[in-house]
């Protein structure tokens, strides 16, 4: 909310798939991150704000025009001159709920229904791409088909049980702190399940999706001196490039050196 009233509003007419993250890139523009709200149509629909990555730009002189202009479409957006909403930037999500900035782009997650938990990337200068459901849930054929040319995930790893599995991806961070084993690694987990992953930089700057055989299981490691780590909700860093976890109740753990 800026000033009196709304100023942005994204209908929503059902209980699920929300999605949900925020997060402005080095230019100042506000990225937020939109579920399908449970109709696949949403999601490769343009003139739909469900289903997206939208774009934003705060206006600097809201007040120039005979009404109040607090968004702007940035240069760049695909459809800021028509053709669809103005202010979607991706297409062809199910339910993106987190995300982290790092260097050009943004590393998040979106959700699944039953094949799979992705992790993708978004450069800030690649409007217009589609990620590709519902046509492919990770890298699995879900519903119907397209000509479209899709961009996979950078890792996803099977809905279901076990070490490498879940079915409510949470996306991380690179991380960048004193902890020599976790640096140049990013760490991203699983709400349901309760795992903690990483994953080399590297790999996921490299060609092709980095598959979950791939990924270093970090539970025992991150074993906390006090409270219990529950169901985590999000995962980012401090000021210090400590790593820090947030759970379902309310508790905030931070990643440190053993001996502090």
């Amino acid at each position: 909310m800026l000033g009196s009233g709304t100023q942005f509003e994204i209908p929503h007419d059902s209980d699920i798939n929300y999605g949900g993250w925020l997060g402005f890139s080095p230019e100042n523009d506000l990225y937020v991150m939109v579920g399908d709200a449970g109709d696949v149509n949403n999601a490769q629909n343009p003139n739909s704000k469900l289903g997206k990555v939208l774009r934003l730009r705060p206006n600097p002189d809201p007040y120039a025009g005979a009404a109040p202009i607090f968004f702007l479409a940035p240069p760049g957006n695909p459809y800021a001159a028509g053709g669809g909403d103005r202010f979607v930037y991706a297409l062809g999500l199910q339910d993106p709920k987190s995300g982290s900035l790092f260097g050009d782009g943004i590393y998040f997650a979106d959700r699944g229904s039953s094949s799979a938990e992705e992790i993708n990337f978004l450069f800030h200068n690649a409007g217009g791409k589609n990620f590709g459901w519902p046509f492919f849930e990770g890298s699995a054929p879900a519903t119907g088909s397209t000509t479209e040319t899709l961009t996979a995930s950078v890792t996803e790893y099977a809905r279901g049980s076990g070490d490498r599995a879940g079915s409510s991806v949470v996306a991380g961070a690179i991380y960048t702190g004193p902890i020599v084993s976790l640096q140049s690694k990013y760490i991203f987990a699983d709400r349901d399940s309760g795992k903690i992953w990483a994953v080399r930089l590297n790999d996921l700057m490299g060609q092709g999706i980095v598959p979950s055989s791939r990924y270093e299981l970090l539970n025992a490691d991150f074993e906390s001196d006090t409270g219990s780590l529950d169901a985590i909700v999000a995962i980012g860093t401090d000021r210090e490039n400590n790593l820090i976890l947030a759970d379902s109740d309310g508790e905030i753990f931070v990643v440190e050196p053993s001996g502090f």
